[in-house]
């Protein structure tokens, strides 16, 4: 009896906590449909909102084609154009417009009204085959009247004739003006209302929901029914509570009740945009507030389940409960150390096995001793200080003496009828070393991202100069220049390019030491490699007063088969490092033959190396006796990047080194014999001899300034191509012609390269040998790799270098004799070229370097540059509309195409600039393209502009 006195008070406790859980469980189940309404409501706003800002974009995006239009109509008219050239113009840019689906859908054409200086007022379509009488009259044209009074401005005007026949359209016009400010015209771009809401109106929302388009007037724009177009609001079956009045005051309505097309009864939500028009999007009540109620139910229904299963469940568990023996399998499992304690004499009654092991003592030895004995101080905070613990942090005292650190709380029971105390603690140990562990981690990272920004910084400042020097020495290999000159410039190409081969090595840092960078073996002349070596180094060894050695024991290999850009650079970085600290003497590189292996031994009478400082002498960003050659420039990244070079290799690096006298370093390598076909140092050599070839070449490319510009180079080699603007045309021609080699460009629209060349082997036969050679702009590091893989028998970055057509034409055409007297260019002299060149290098323009690319051809760069100014326009419109049109994929099509077309005439600015649009839009980062676009697109016309000027006609 008197058991169950004591669980009477305990059974009430634990019911009145039920029933506050169970109300708690109703409460919240009230308060999360509210918040599911306001959901579904915020939701819908946000549609509305994200449809809002769509179309407020496009109203702007499509004056973007009527202004680069409108600019040349303007200069047609300042030249004196009559009226048949500006309709063949018109009809020009319409059709231009309909062969492109995006843009079709969206244009309904041009039209304009002027007063050409030669012939009388004339009104010109571009949909139809000419231009209209004089006598049309458009002085109550709202497109007409609103653009001449607008001062220069694009005004957007409602046509009217063709909302009453059911399809609005939107007119974008602008008026052209003299320099006294008189009217000589407007020219008008319509615009089909339906593709600008299209979006809005076939989303689907809650069911039978939909989206609709009002204009200023009350006017149904756009609808999904197409009947209600063109009509007033309250003509249609629509019975919305003084709507018509609160739109037109412009108040701000979030919702009204509506009966919709079908029906049903709805809620309709208004934003009002910029130019007075109104979006509304219609939800059906009985979907919409549906999802609410079954929501409620729900949570109403498991609540209350889950609150008769607790009550059975603790009375059951408390009818079963007389004592804590009961409780064993928990007593024993539990990753907790638990105690109790007499609260009166303070002796342990009970301890369970982690609390024994985390003491270090059997149960046995430590119940019955006094809390005081084994775990706690003199004063207990609980019955001295009448305290409370909970989850502190505390030490506790193991039966050794030390300490650990722990969780503990401590709360009052009744055990066997006695007060008592239960202690659990927690080891915190294995939590202590985890934080120090991770702390150790981040500090680690930190300085992990420490070094690549240092990297890249480095690279950034380095590649600058470097770039300069490679396109200075590519030049002088053009000049006429004696034999030891040809070799010092051969020397500084050489040695310019391994340099810029290190500057790419130690970006790879982080792949050498996680152990994926990987080796890129050729054949290669490893005679020239040496020769090369030894008169770099010997001609830096002389400006400083030294001799530099080449030795040779053995029969050394003249061609050999690895990654000579890595065994080049590991012996340009221990070279270099003897030669730098070395004031004195000689710098020796010896290279011997063992067989099997290939040795080197570099030996300097510098300053040598102390012997603390060996262990870090491979270590990066490490450099030996600091303080004693801080005068000596470096990033102590050579010797660590050469000894990951030759382990990769399966090689080895040694080094002995007496402080004050000098070093040896001691490098051996696989020796693995080359092939002297497959040589690239002998296609290089024969670079400058390319004579007449035999082929039929056909060149594809979408980009029609990208064609002329390779058609130009291969003229060079007295070769016509045939070309093909896009992966579907070129299909066919393989299929029609013989070919002896196609050169592919990568990023196309209907079918890119890769797509193209796949599907012509796939033809079989013939077509499987087909040499063909990849085109790109984007010349990454594993680039290469990836078109070899995709079937492609080869690869030329763009801007095309005509050395490197060269010699891709070289492995694949048949040489032929030169007829007596033939040039690499026929074109003839043009005396006013010089002045033209002057006025383009004025702009900003590299002229230099955009006639490098043509093999000093004048007058063949200067065709190209005003074949990019004519074809110019139809790009930018064709760029405006992607981005305007949310095609993001086109857009990179054609980003890409206008950064290979700048920096081949060497405007190398916008190039760049072309480039950051190209990597936003591969990562489909629509808002970035969006955000910079514009002002790239601001630069571009300013630049055309100007081309205009100095190539009149274009």
């Amino acid at each position: 009896m008197e058991g169950m006195h004591l669980k009477r008070p305990l059974l009430l406790q634990i019911l009145f906590t039920v029933c506050a859980f169970a109300l708690l469980v109703v409460l919240g189940c009230v308060f999360i449909g509210n918040i599911v309404q306001f959901h579904l409501s915020s939701s819908t706003e946000n549609m509305i909102n994200h449809q809002r800002d769509q179309i407020e974009t496009g109203l702007y995006e499509h004056e973007l084609p009527l202004e680069f239009f409108a600019r040349d109509v303007h200069d047609r008219l300042t030249r004196g154009a009559g009226a048949d050239e500006l309709q063949a113009f018109f009809n020009e840019m319409s059709a231009y417009l309909d062969t492109h689906e995006r843009h079709s859908q969206c244009f309904s054409g041009f039209i304009g009204y002027f007063e050409p200086p030669t012939d009388g007022p004339v009104f010109i379509s571009g949909n139809v085959g000419d231009h209209l009488s004089e006598d049309v009259d458009v002085s109550g044209r709202p497109w007409y009247t609103a653009a001449a009074a607008a001062g220069g401005r694009i005004v957007q005007t409602l046509l009217e004739d063709d909302l009453l026949a059911g399809e609005a359209t939107l007119a974008y016009s602008v008026g052209m003006f003299d320099d006294q400010g008189g009217l000589r015209g407007v020219v008008c771009l319509r615009v089909k209302i339906s593709a600008l809401g299209q979006e809005l109106v076939a989303m689907e929302l809650a069911q039978d929901g939909y989206g609709f388009l009002l204009g200023k007037d009350m006017v149904v724009l756009a609808h999904p029914n197409s009947d209600y177009v063109g009509k007033r609001l309250d003509s249609l079956h629509y019975a919305i509570t003084d709507l018509e009045v609160d739109l037109l005051a412009r108040m701000a309505i979030s919702q009204s009740d509506v009966l919709s097309h079908k029906g049903e009864e709805a809620i309709v939500f208004f934003r009002e945009i910029s130019n007075g028009w109104h979006i509304g999007v219609v939800a059906p009540k009985g979907p919409y507030y549906q999802s609410v109620t079954d929501m409620m139910t729900i949570l109403i229904l498991l609540g209350v389940v889950l609150s008769l299963l607790l009550i059975i469940a603790l009375v059951v568990t408390l009818s079963r409960i007389d004592t804590l023996e009961q409780f064993g399998t928990i007593w024993n499992t539990v990753e907790s150390g638990i105690i109790i304690i007499d609260a009166e004499n303070r002796k342990v009654l009970d301890v369970n096995p982690i609390a024994a092991r985390m003491y270090g003592d059997t149960k046995e030895n430590i119940v019955g001793k006094t809390c005081k004995e084994v775990f706690c101080s003199a004063i207990c905070p609980i019955l001295d200080e009448n305290k409370t613990m909970d989850r502190s942090e505390r030490m506790f005292r193991k039966a050794d003496g030390t300490e650990i650190p722990i969780i503990k709380s401590v709360v009052k029971i009744r055990y066997k009828r006695r007060p008592a105390l239960l202690e659990s603690f927690v080891d915190l140990s294995y939590v202590k070393e985890s934080e120090e562990q991770r702390r150790l981690l981040d500090v680690t990272e930190q300085a992990n991202r420490a070094k690549s920004a240092f990297l890249a910084n480095m690279s950034h400042e380095i590649r600058t100069p470097m770039n300069a020097i490679l396109g200075m020495a590519e030049l002088l290999q053009h000049e006429r220049l004696d034999d030891r000159q040809t070799h010092y410039v051969s020397d500084i190409h050489n040695a310019a390019h391994s340099l810029l081969s290190i500057i790419n090595g130690i970006l790879d840092l982080s792949k050498i030491e996680s152990g994926k960078l990987e080796l890129l073996p050729v054949d290669y002349n490893f005679k020239a490699l040496i020769d090369n070596i030894a008169s770099m180094f010997g001609f830096m060894a002389d400006k400083k007063g030294i001799k530099f050695r080449l030795e040779a024991e053995g029969e050394l290999p003249v061609y050999l088969y690895g990654d000579d850009i890595r065994v080049r650079q590991t012996l340009t970085n221990i070279c270099g490092n003897a030669v730098k600290f070395t004031e004195e003497g000689y710098v020796s590189l010896k290279v011997i033959n063992a067989g099997d292996t290939l040795i080197f031994e570099i030996k300097d009478t510098g300053k040598g190396i102390k012997e603390e400082d060996l262990p870090n002498l491979f270590a990066a960003f490490q450099q030996a006796d600091v303080a004693k050659n801080r005068g000596i420039n470096g990033t102590g990244l050579g010797l660590s990047i050469s000894k990951a070079f030759v382990d990769l290799m399966g090689g080895s690096i040694k080094v002995h080194s007496a402080y004050g006298v000098g070093t040896v370093f001691t490098v051996k390598i696989p020796l693995v014999p080359g092939s002297v076909n497959e040589s690239k140092e002998e296609a290089a050599m024969n670079e400058e001899t390319l004579r007449m070839l035999n082929g039929n070449v056909l060149v594809v490319d979408d980009n029609e300034f990208n064609l002329k510009v390779a058609c130009g180079l291969l003229r060079l080699s007295q070769i016509e191509a045939k070309t093909a603007d896009g992966g579907k045309e070129a299909l066919e021609m393989v299929q029609r012609e013989d070919f002896d080699i196609v050169l592919m460009d990568h990023m196309m629209p209907d079918m890119d390269g890769i797509e193209t060349t796949a599907a012509i082997r796939e033809l079989g036969g013939k077509y499987a040998c087909l040499p063909i050679i990849a085109l790109t702009a984007n010349a990454i590091q594993g680039a290469k790799e990836m078109f070899l893989s995709n079937d492609f028998n080869g690869f030329i970055s763009k801007p095309i270098s005509r050395s490197e057509l060269n010699a891709v034409l070289r492995e694949w055409l048949t040489p032929a004799e030169s007829p007596p007297g033939a040039a690499a260019s026929a074109m003839p002299e043009d005396e006013a070229s010089d002045s033209v060149l002057d006025a383009l290098s004025k702009l900003g323009i590299d002229v230099e370097a955009g006639i490098d690319r043509f093999s000093g051809q004048e007058e063949l760069y200067l065709e190209i540059v005003k074949d990019f100014c004519i074809t110019f326009p139809k790009h930018c419109i064709t760029l405006s509309s992607s981005l305007a049109d949310r095609e993001i994929d086109s857009f990179c099509i054609s980003i890409h195409g206008m950064k290979s077309a700048l920096s081949t005439i060497g405007e190398t600015v916008l190039s760049e600039r072309a480039a950051v649009l190209e990597v936003a839009a591969k990562n489909r980062d629509i808002a970035f393209c969006q955000e910079r676009f514009p002002g790239f697109n601001e630069e571009l016309t300013a630049l055309h502009e100007k081309l205009a000027k100095i190539f009149p006609g274009s």
